[in-house]
């Protein structure tokens, strides 16, 4: 990718001047200028087989932001800084809501996005800075707060129905992190991996959206993806039939034994003197939702080839691009097969209140240990009940309660497959802009 790197310095330079003219330009008072309060309260509890990972955790968060008019049509500023507080926890000291400095877990402050958008074209911009990017395969994860990066991203809707994102970032802010940092694997220092380039274009045809995207991480793993979702009108029903097919291979010197913090099995006599591995997956899914008034059904059937990794840097608990994914174990193994049912209501007709739920169950089956079958095996299996609130009278609030129960049976060892665990979270937010 032809991204420049330009360090965030320039781009504070550059919000600087262009806000000395804030007080003086006519479009700063134009309606597009916008200031947001967000609130997050959350809360979790986590029960383990091994009682001593047992642990709860609540605490808020607050992100103040702010985005500028255009000003002549061509420049716009954003900024927004967060914080967040633990109000109180118990059992095992880790990362959760918040961050765990190896003896307590750190309320923190930072500036989390701080950009400048330039607009070439009406169909054209650019962003530079810090920033929140949400794409296939990867997103600003959220628990308190979100992830967010530093880099330069471009956006251009070349047609009414197609569209192209790309991107390059040097640092990020993992979601409860007082700092950006560059990136990592985890057996290396920070800032070994220069940069990860994302490249991501989707394309309506017909019935049809389609998405395609290739992620770098320098010198260490690159990803792709393919999905479509097409759509069926009928007589009092919506059908969508979907599809997706995922690679991931190895990029470079940086990808060595337990690089990925140990989700692989490896063959000790395929390293190299310096433990360098090689490393490919490909795994693919099928899947039909069918949408009658409120209700909605889905039916989607997962195929892992070797292990499909979904931290593309150390710490990244990143996007899961496939039907089953959840809070908690990936199941995305050797040669593991994954079968989500899955049912949706709207309740907001029948209780006169904006409800929905979800409730869903995985069963993934003939996992593999990644060296061979013969040292290890497993199945796997969660389920999930996923409700969402937004109370009358309430603008701006919504709440969310999540109950994930894990299981396993294991053969061996498959370092994929975790212990039996519960999981229960809830969140409850206020938005609010003007």
């Amino acid at each position: 990718m032809l991204i420049p790197r330009i360090p965030l310095l320039y781009s504070i330079c550059l919000l600087s001047i262009l806000g000395s003219s804030v007080f003086t330009s006519v479009q700063a008072a134009d309606s597009n200028e916008r200031f947001s309060i967000k609130f997050r309260y959350g809360h979790y509890d986590r029960d383990y087989d091994t009682n001593s990972k047992d642990r709860k955790q609540s605490g808020y968060s607050g992100i103040l932001g702010y985005q500028s008019a255009w000003f002549g049509d061509r420049f716009r500023l954003g900024f927004a800084a967060q914080t967040s507080k633990e109000l109180a926890s118990s059992g095992l000291a880790t990362e959760d809501l918040l961050a765990f400095n190896g003896h307590e877990n750190k309320d923190h402050s930072l500036i989390a996005e701080a950009y400048v958008d330039y607009a070439a074209l009406d169909s054209l911009k650019f962003r530079v800075g810090r920033q929140k990017h949400k794409s296939l395969l990867m997103a600003s994860a959220t628990r308190l707060l979100p992830s967010t990066f530093e880099g330069a991203s471009l956006h251009w809707q070349a047609h009414t129905n197609a569209q192209l994102y790309a991107s390059r970032y040097y640092k990020w802010s993992r979601r409860a992190d007082e700092q950006f940092n560059g990136f990592a694997t985890d057996q290396s220092g920070e800032g070994a991996i220069d940069y990860v380039d994302i490249v991501s274009v989707k394309i309506k045809i017909a019935n049809s959206q389609l998405t395609a995207e290739y992620l770098h991480s320098d010198d260490y793993l690159q990803k792709w993806g393919i999905t479509s979702d097409t759509v069926w009108q009928g007589n009092g029903f919506k059908l969508n039939t979907m599809m997706g097919l995922f690679g991931a291979t190895d990029a470079g010197k940086l990808f060595v034994t337990d690089a990925e913090s140990g989700d692989l099995d490896y063959d000790a006599s395929k390293a190299s003197a310096n433990g360098r591995q090689q490393y490919s997956s490909l795994g693919a899914y099928l899947g039909v939702k069918l949408s009658v008034k409120q209700s909605q059904f889905g039916l989607y059937h997962s195929w892992i080839g070797d292990p499909w990794l979904e931290d593309s840097y150390a710490k990244d608990h990143g996007t899961n691009p496939f039907p089953h994914r959840t809070a908690g174990p990936d199941m995305l193994n050797k040669d593991e097969k994954v079968l989500l049912v899955e049912y949706k209501q709207d309740w907001q007709k029948l209780l006169s209140t904006q409800l929905t739920s979800r409730i869903a169950y995985a069963y993934g089956y003939d996992a593999e240990n990644a060296v061979s079958k013969d040292l290890g095996h497993a199945d796997e299996r969660w389920f999930e009940i996923d409700l969402r609130w937004r109370p009358e009278g309430f603008k701006g609030w919504t709440s969310r309660l999540r109950y994930r129960d894990y299981g396993s049976s294991e053969t061996g060892s498959v370092r994929g497959v975790k212990e039996d665990q519960t999981d229960i979270r809830l969140t409850l937010d206020y938005v609010h802009s003007f």
